[in-house]
């Protein structure tokens, strides 16, 4: 974009919008393989209940408290990091309970 005004606006919201796009990337990830184990209930449950709550977070955020767009991404954020925290716990539970290894995606050095 040419406009400088534009530019200023949008690189401040970048950080926050590549941490929602990530932890929705790990939510989308936990997704699958829940399915590759046969759970499919679970994760559509879990996916519409933290869509819906983002809802009123969102618009709390983004107006009341009058964070504007930098509400929407956090609400964003922060439902796409309890999403993706619950869905890894799933798949651990269900892992565990077939018995099946798993391997964390993060080791510590």
């Amino acid at each position: 974009a040419h406009d400088p005004a534009l530019v200023a606006a949008v690189v401040p919201l970048l950080p926050l919008g590549l941490a929602a796009i990530a932890t929705d990337a790990m939510s989308i990830l936990y997704s699958g393989m829940l399915r590759s184990l046969g759970v499919l209930r679970a994760p559509f449950v879990l996916h519409a209940v933290t869509g819906l709550a983002m809802l009123p977070i969102a618009w709390a955020l983004a107006f009341p408290m009058g964070w504007g767009v930098t509400g929407l991404l956090f609400a964003q954020a922060l439902v796409a990091i309890v999403r993706a925290l619950a869905l890894g716990w799933l798949y651990d539970r269900h892992a565990a309970r077939l018995n099946q290894p798993t391997t964390p995606l993060l080791t510590p050095a």
